[in-house]
């Protein structure tokens, strides 16, 4: 696709997900990584909103891997990789 600092970088779908989906409100999850700095003091846990999927309106999975069809979807709040432009 581009390159960044010389190196080549791509990225292949795994997965689309087109849903209809209701908010049903948001929840404090904890961390569950496993890294020297969790539970407490690295930031992976916080508040995450979740939408109920009420109904897929297209899904893809063109290979081996990529998630299977949710009936919830959870987005944390403030997370700074998915505010990166796609």
């Amino acid at each position: 696709m581009g390159t960044q600092e010389g190196m080549e970088t791509s990225r292949e779908t795994l997965a689309v997900h087109e849903t209809r989906s209701r908010f049903s409100g948001v929840v404090q999850m904890p961390c569950r990584h496993l890294t020297s700095r969790c539970p407490d003091r690295c930031n992976h846990g916080g508040a995450v909103a979740v939408f109920d999927v009420e109904e897929y309106v297209r899904y893809e999975k063109p290979g081996h891997y990529g998630d299977a069809e949710a009936k919830k979807f959870h987005v944390k709040l403030n997370d700074p990789c998915q505010l990166k432009e796609a």
